[in-house]
Order: structure tokens, then sequence, then C-alpha cells
């Protein structure tokens, strides 16, 4: 478990606004508060997340299962909290063409949550997950496989 992205969420009241949120009046506010639902996926993340590799990578049947939310409300909470840039996804393909699970990553914990774990790190905790570096390769967000090469090291 990553105690510096856990505390974070739970320090986190907000998140920004995206093109698919429109509550009455308030078009002009450019941060709007977490659901339930939000905060609850974004712990089970935390939860799940590896302190010395900085990402996640559960199966959108293991969070449902774990937050006791409905798989098909996981996969639409995870696409809001993609968007809004809380968390990094990624996806990747096996050679059948089936999905693999998607891999997770906290880009907005600030540095300071993350150093205070680093140098608690075992070499246990640092050994990379096999499917990152290729996984993550085929994302298109920028910088976002040199953040993790950074995070992993």
């Amino acid at each position: 478990m990553s105690l510096s992205a856990r505390n974070w969420v739970w320090e986190t009241d907000n998140r920004p606004r995206i093109a698919t949120d429109t509550p009455a009046g308030l078009e002009d506010v450019p941060w709007i508060p977490l659901t339930p639902a939000e905060k609850l996926v974004l712990l089970c993340l935390a939860g799940l997340e590896s302190a010395a590799e900085g990402y996640a990578y559960p199966s959108y049947a293991t969070i449902a299962r774990r937050t006791c939310l409905n798989v098909r409300t996981v996969q639409r909470v995870v696409k809001v909290l993609g968007e809004s840039g809380l968390v990094h996804v990624a996806r990747d393909r096996r050679v059948d063409g089936r999905w693999l699970s998607c891999i997770y990553r906290y880009p907005a914990v600030p540095e300071e949550y993350r150093a205070k774990v680093r140098r608690g790190c075992t070499n246990a905790d640092s050994r990379p997950h096999p499917r990152a570096a290729t996984a993550l390769s085929t994302v298109s967000a920028p910088g976002l496989m040199a953040d993790l090469v950074r995070c992993a090291t």
C-alpha cells in the first residue's frame, strides 16, 4: 500500500471540472467536489498502489469487489478520474486482442508525500511489474513513461 497516495486521497476533496460535468449554475467553477464513489475508487487504488513503483494495476472487478460498487460504476468513475487528471490510466492488449487490466498512476500526488515513502522502501517493494514498461509505452500521455521510470528508481 502506498501511504503517500492514501494520505493525498484523504486530503483531496475536489477534482477539476471535465466536459461531461454540467451542474446547473456551476459552469464557470473550475473545481467540483468528489462524489463518494470517486473518493472510494481513489482510496482503493491508493491501497493497491506500490509505494516504490508509484502505480497499481487492479482489474475493474477487483476494484468493484473492494469498494462494493457495480463494475459499470467503477468503469464510469475511472473514466471521470482519468479525464480530470487525478489518475493516469494506461491500457494494453494481449496478442489475442483481449484487454489486460489497466495500470493506474497518481500524477497529482505531491513529491513530498512520495519522498517520505521512498526512503523506507525495501528491495521487495521496488520490483517493477513485468507489464509496466510495455503497457505504458503505448500510452499517448506526454511524459507518463518518464514519470513512471523516475518513480520506480
